[in-house]
């Protein structure tokens, strides 16, 4: 008899504990449907997400020119993420989009540099990252980053650029052709497909190169082992053929993971001065 009362116990007390945590979980949104394969994007997101790691929430606040920003999306999932502000007038908005292990505050510091050569940088953590709320979908994440970008311009009358590494180039480049006019992109070691993954080729980044590419910049470094030079040629290419830029360099790995300081500062001034051109 104790037993079959513990056991119902047990039960009882999973029931509420489900309820509960139904009862608190953010509606169904259409935009979180996964179009890479149901288990496949769960899988791959709720791995990179967790090598992402947990939010620093104070490291913004050991920078003086640092402040929290937060946008409601159009399914009413809240992102948030950081605005670094430039010292000097700003020659414009630069909407940075990280890997998909990273988020926001780890790359704040590095970014500095940027906002150093007069720019202000927005970055967010992706949607079900970090702070940010909501499941992390491909479609998703494109959507977000389309919203985003309308509401800096809207917002902020200045030139916009882009600046994605890694998925953040998958991201920005499927975001290129449904926001106002960007100044500049920058895409360092971004695949340019999808497809291989399991992803609908319309997400292909190779797809969304515009026939006027001269306003992007493609980086490719040699000793990248996380996206193979091999994965981003076919993008390179095809920016070239469209009249864009490409910078191949023999001493670059994965952003961010350059063991060299004097390296990872050379990568961010390849696109500052890109920016700059523009």
């Amino acid at each position: 008899m104790m037993v079959k009362t513990s056991v119902s116990r047990l039960l009882v007390g999973t029931v509420f504990f489900l309820a509960s945590r139904w009862s608190f979980a953010l509606p169904a949104s259409p935009l979180e449907e996964s179009v890479c394969g149901s288990f496949t994007e769960w899988f791959s997101f709720r791995m990179w997400s967790s090598l992402a790691g947990k939010p620093d929430t104070s490291a913004f606040r050991r920078m003086s020119n640092v402040e929290e920003i937060s946008h409601v999306t159009i399914d009413n999932r809240t992102l948030r993420g950081y605005r670094i502000n430039s010292a000097t007038p700003s020659k414009g908005s630069v909407l940075f989009a990280q890997g998909n292990a990273m988020l926001a505050d780890q790359v704040l510091q590095s970014l500095s540099q940027v906002v150093d050569a007069g720019f202000d940088v927005v970055v967010f953590d992706y949607r079900g990252y970090g702070q940010s709320d909501g499941k992390p979908r491909l479609k998703a994440i494109v959507s977000d980053y389309v919203e985003i970008a309308n509401a800096m311009a809207k917002a902020q009358p200045k030139k916009l650029y882009f600046y994605g590494v890694s998925f953040g180039g998958v991201v920005l480049l499927n975001t290129l052709a449904a926001v106002p006019p960007v100044s500049g992109t920058v895409i360092d070691s971004s695949p340019g497909t999808v497809s291989d993954l399991g992803c609908p080729s319309n997400f292909d980044p190779i797809t969304h190169i515009p026939d006027n590419a001269g306003s992007i910049l493609v980086v490719i470094g040699d000793r990248d082992r996380v996206v193979l030079p091999s994965k981003s040629a076919g993008l390179a290419r095809k920016v070239v053929a469209n009249g864009g830029h490409v910078m191949r360099r023999p001493d670059f790995s994965h952003p961010f993971m350059d063991p060299d300081n004097a390296v990872a500062s050379t990568r961010l001034n390849i696109a500052i001065d890109f920016f700059n051109s523009k």
